[in-house]
């Protein structure tokens, strides 16, 4: 169900840009740092079912990582991602991205190909400015908190 409504989100957003006029435009985001947490415990509670370790967890990184279970039982989980982490706008306009950070204390942003890293920290943001001059896609990521704070620009060619 989740890929089938990615799928036609997507497809909506090329759609749109597609239908977008074919003069060059000045594309804005903002892009948020967000970090996912979920605690879980073996043992049902009043309004959770009961969650037991996994036998086999995903290998824990600086960017996303399971601990636990502490001595009550509880474990938690936690993903750096960016929210969007994919923007879509069309060859020959200006892109403007803005990084927020929201969570985690600090990240060192780099955007392929575009420009030096850049450094922001919880409650600042930095900008990445640059013309999207041939169609492809320009990956954007954390320097340390990976692989999961990953991100995209998808530049479409002009009509």
């Amino acid at each position: 169900m989740r890929a089938k409504w990615l799928n036609t989100a997507m497809a909506g957003a090329v759609a749109l840009a597609l239908a977008a006029p074919v003069h060059a435009e000045t594309r804005e985001f903002y892009i948020v740092t967000v970090h996912h947490d979920a605690k879980t415990n073996p043992v049902a509670g009043p309004s959770h079912p009961a969650e037991p370790f996994p036998a086999k967890p995903f290998a824990s990184t600086s960017g996303m990582w399971v601990k636990g279970p502490q001595e009550n039982g509880d474990w938690t989980v936690r993903a750096f991602t960016f929210n969007p982490s994919q923007v879509v706008v069309m060859q020959g306009d200006d892109v403007v991205l803005h990084f927020v950070g929201v969570q985690g204390a600090a990240h060192t942003i780099a955007v392929q190909g575009i420009a030096e890293p850049v450094k922001f920290t919880r409650g600042t943001t930095a900008t990445v400015t640059f013309k999207a001059e041939k169609p492809g896609i320009i990956d954007f990521a954390s320097t340390a908190l990976t692989p999961s704070m990953r991100g995209q620009v998808i530049v479409l060619p002009k009509n």
